[in-house]
């Protein structure tokens, strides 16, 4: 059916519209699944929620394992499907959503567009050259400027711009929005 993606820096309020939109797919009577990369367990181990407080039911799926959870899925009769937190997931997970959004079903998909390094996350910018709708949001920099990116910071505020692992899923704690002017670079493409 279609694949619609929802990409952008933290605190754009990606998982907020994914969240709205398998609300509405429910109003509809479609009932949706709701899936979330098990990865990101900052505020529940199941339930997307939002950076704003909101949540919704989902079931958590481990990197690797999205094809097995997209059958049953599909098997239980869903036809809307939302994925939240889509960079966490894995090249072989990235081509099962391509290929199972070709059929019978309504894919909508959240994630993050560039890690901290302000590098592209490869596996969500693939999905965008075979997506119907791309919905890219940006989130509000320190500055007031619209941010686009980003910024890892450490416990004192300050840009983090080297790391041994790109990912390290956290909050306000450890991230802020950034725009193209306040965001501080890393020249070593991420991984």
């Amino acid at each position: 059916m279609t694949l619609t993606l929802i990409t952008g820096p933290m605190f754009s309020g990606k998982s907020t519209e994914l969240v709205r939109r398998m609300r509405q797919a429910h109003l509809q009577g479609l009932q949706p699944a709701v899936i979330k990369c098990a990865v990101d367990d900052r505020y529940d181990k199941a339930d997307i929620v939002t950076h704003d407080g909101g949540s919704l039911k989902a079931v958590p799926v481990n990197p690797g394992d999205l094809k097995m959870a997209l059958r049953a899925a599909l098997k239980d009769g869903h036809r809307v499907i939302g994925i939240d937190e889509a960079q966490f997931f894995t090249r072989a997970d990235v081509v099962s959503i391509e290929e199972w959004s070709r059929g019978p079903a309504a894919f909508v998909v959240a994630g993050l567009s560039k890690d901290f390094l302000g590098w592209d996350f490869h596996l969500v910018e693939w999905l965008a050259g075979d997506c119907d709708e791309h919905m890219r949001l940006t989130a509000v920099c320190g500055c007031g400027a619209d941010a686009v990116f980003t910024q890892r910071i450490d416990e004192h505020g300050a840009p983090v711009t080297k790391a041994d692992s790109v990912i390290d899923v956290g909050g306000h704690e450890k991230y802020v929005p950034a725009c193209a002017r306040c965001f501080q670079w890393s020249y070593e493409p991420s991984e």
